[in-house]
């Protein structure tokens, strides 16, 4: 039963860690596409 549970609290800081870095990486892609326009203008 603790096996279980450590393994299913891995699986969840992994969700987690994969739904940050997805969320910042969508972020940092929004920052960088809103600052190209004056660039190119």
């Amino acid at each position: 039963m603790a096996g279980l549970l450590s393994s299913q609290s891995k699986e969840k800081i992994c969700l987690i860690v994969n739904l940050f870095s997805v969320f910042s990486a969508g972020y940092y892609a929004r920052l960088i596409i809103i600052s190209i326009p004056p660039f190119l203008a």
